[in-house]
């Protein structure tokens, strides 16, 4: 009887183990980066809270030369988080999110708005990831217009391999323009999502978007 037991007891400590290690590494892939872009801090919508993105360990590439600002109107209608501030530069700046491997869910945020020394119709850029183009020579105030809508949203989903991280660049489209952003969220995909490649013609060149 008192084998019995002993058997009984290693064999329910080595389930428990077993269903904490499992639980353990499902919290680990749920990777989860909500950053709010030009501001430092903590800040907080209705639904999420927002780290600041200046002075952050995310920037890997052109830091020195972006600038943190407000928009120069705030319209009424537009939520202060993430659309407030924004990131901009005229040459090309790297985010890099140290991920787990597998599919993540990325949101970008845009408020195409006049910041000072960065007029509205002169940002025009690409966005890459992980060797992928989401979004090229996109003129966020042109798409904006036609969306007859005051801020824009894109999504996608890439795939991290082992030993990766998820990197995104912003690269103006030209000398003269600009490349802006205002938010990111990165996620674990919660739900399955199909992919499509569309043409948008008169907005931009095309992007990958990610459609539920």
């Amino acid at each position: 009887m008192r084998l019995l037991s002993i058997i009984t007891t290693s064999l329910t400590l080595f389930f428990l183990l077993l269903f904490l290690s499992i639980h353990l590494q499902a919290y680990t892939l749920e990777d989860n980066f909500t950053i709010s872009c030009g501001t430092t801090g903590i800040v907080f919508d209705d639904e999420r809270t927002w780290t600041g993105d200046a002075d952050t360990k995310y920037l890997s590439g052109g830091q020195g030369r972006t600038v943190l600002t407000e928009a120069t109107t705030q319209d009424p209608s537009v939520n202060q988080v993430p659309y407030t501030t924004a990131r901009l530069s005229r040459s090309q700046f790297n985010y890099s999110f140290p991920v787990s491997a597998g599919p993540k869910f990325v949101r970008l945020f845009f408020y195409p708005a006049y910041y000072p020394s960065f007029p509205r119709t002169d940002a025009s850029f690409s966005v890459q990831s992980n060797g992928f183009t989401f979004l090229k020579g996109f003129n966020a105030s042109l798409n904006a217009d036609a969306e007859a809508t005051k801020t824009i949203f894109r999504e996608y989903v890439v795939n991290i391999n082992d030993g990766e991280i998820l990197i995104l660049s912003f690269t103006p489209s030209q000398p003269n323009s600009y490349a802006f952003i205002n938010g990111i969220e990165d996620t674990y995909p919660a739900v399955s999502v199909e992919y499509r490649y569309r043409i948008r013609s008169g907005v931009s060149s095309g992007d990958w978007q990610s459609w539920h």
